[in-house]
């Protein structure tokens, strides 16, 4: 299939593979020695989606055992490079949401792997991140900081979501989740859903999509770590049918998060097709005389 060729080339393949470290992410030449930034480990952060796509294929049939292998030894090699690198040390002890996508970078390896044990421990750091990056007022003080302060929240909620989510998989994350931690996610949402998103009293110098805050909302109903009583009346769901009502066109909407075609807040859940920009039948690039060109850049 497509999608284990894109498998093979990327981490199998020799000629083709990437080395399974990311010294050079995040590089600017003529800085740092030409090496990459520990911050540069965040650009491999949706992993854990890559890895779910991997588990599919292998239900398919779609790789011989020995690619698995391959795969598989090319994880162990990049999660000891994550373990004793320079990058990887001072990303393991950031105190932002550098620090989370860390750990949902590393706990999804260690879950793919099968190394529950390991993978315990990269939770209970997890959990004791939530109980210093959001403090007991909900406040999230490193990502407040920033310029574009509303997505920050935003990101930094969804990977922690995304992390506790991997660990119910796992199969004990109940267990690991204290009152104490269940209630300080609860407080750092609320905080944030608190807020009137299109008018954002905070830093927020780019455009914020607000229909980013709706799998969140989702998710956090999932987890536990919010009733949905507990929801400000703009974010309610219904749990008695399992829909949920568009506050600004009041028509129902089938589950949190999926799309409803006639209101424009939740179409950015819906999975989009990827559309080909149109092509002109000239085979040249248009200059600026072409009568035919379109009015884009091409």
């Amino acid at each position: 299939t497509h999608g284990a060729a894109l498998v093979r080339a990327w981490f199998i393949d020799d000629a083709t593979r990437m080395n399974p470290h990311l010294n050079f992410a995040q590089v600017r030449l003529g800085w740092n020695k030409n090496n990459g930034y520990p911050a540069g480990i965040i650009e491999m952060r949706d992993l854990y989606a890559l890895l779910d796509a991997v588990r599919l294929l292998e239900r398919a049939e779609a790789f011989p055992a020995q690619d698995m292998a391959a795969f598989r030894t090319w994880l162990g090699e990049y999660l000891v490079w994550l373990d004793t690198s320079f990058q990887g040390h001072k990303e393991r002890i950031s105190r932002n949401n550098h620090g989370i996508y860390y750990d949902l970078q590393v706990g999804a390896i260690e879950a793919y792997l099968g190394n529950a044990a390991s993978f315990s421990t990269i939770m209970l750091r997890a959990y004791s991140r939530v109980l210093t990056q959001i403090d007991d007022t909900g406040w999230q003080a490193e990502e407040m900081a920033r310029p574009i302060s509303q997505h920050y929240i935003a990101f930094h909620l969804q990977g922690m979501f995304n992390l506790f989510r991997l660990a119910r998989g796992m199969g004990h994350a109940e267990g690991l989740l204290s009152p104490a931690v269940r209630e300080r996610l609860k407080t750092g949402l609320l905080w944030f859903l608190d807020h009137k998103m299109e008018a954002w009293p905070y830093e927020q110098i780019m455009p914020f999509n607000v229909d980013r805050v709706w799998p969140l909302v989702a998710r956090a109903v999932e987890l536990g770590v919010v009733e949905a009583s507990d929801l400000p009346a703009a974010w309610r769901l219904d749990d008695s049918s399992g829909r949920g009502t568009c506050v600004r066109q009041r028509h129902p909407r089938h589950h949190p998060g999926l799309s409803c075609r006639d209101c424009s807040s939740f179409r950015s859940a819906r999975p989009r097709r990827f559309r080909p920009r149109a092509r002109s039948r000239h085979r040249h690039r248009h200059s600026g005389d072409c009568r035919s060109a379109r009015r884009r850049p091409v």
